[in-house]
């Protein structure tokens, strides 16, 4: 589907040059997935409008680990401007990361990509990584890793989104 879209966009593109206007950039086509979220879908299309932060994580992962005390923080922050947090696990043993989510109190959703197909979707190579869409379902910014000098940069990335 994503493809179709680009396909379609760049179509646009093309048609506008051949008229003589001049092409903005290329814009990424909003990103759609659907999740497990613990029995329910989470859907990131229901979400339009709310700015999302997309995180991959797993239960081995210990910048992971690092990361879920900071992220519960943004969530208390941000939650009443429209700011979404929905950490993905890859493991396979959902039960284990019910229990790490548990443990590390998260305040946020807690969705399940056991077969990688989103994280596919964002070329998800280390963990974690997180992906920050935007209101308008596109893109802003993805990041891998996470230790505390990244902190201030990735907050202030969320703020700038939220102010649109």
């Amino acid at each position: 589907m994503i493809n179709r879209s680009r396909r379609l966009l760049i179509s646009g593109i093309l048609a506008a040059t051949v008229v003589g206007c001049s092409p903005e950039e290329p814009k990424e086509p909003p990103v759609v997935f659907t999740v497990n979220a613990d029995g329910e879908e989470f859907s990131v299309e229901d979400h339009r409008g709310d700015v999302v932060y997309v995180d991959f994580w797993a239960t081995w992962c210990g910048p992971c680990r690092d990361s879920f005390p900071w992220m519960a923080q943004m969530q208390n922050k941000y939650a009443d401007e429209g700011f979404k947090i929905i950490a993905l696990s890859l493991d396979t043993d959902h039960d284990l990361a019910r229990e790490f989510a548990e443990e590390m109190a998260a305040n946020f959703t807690i969705g399940f990509d056991d077969k990688g197909k989103v994280a596919d979707l964002f070329k998800v190579k280390g963990m974690p990584t997180s992906v920050l869409i935007g209101r308008d379902g596109r893109v802003i910014s993805k990041h891998e890793g996470f230790t505390d000098d990244k902190k201030d940069g990735y907050e202030s990335s969320i703020v700038k989104a939220l102010k649109g």
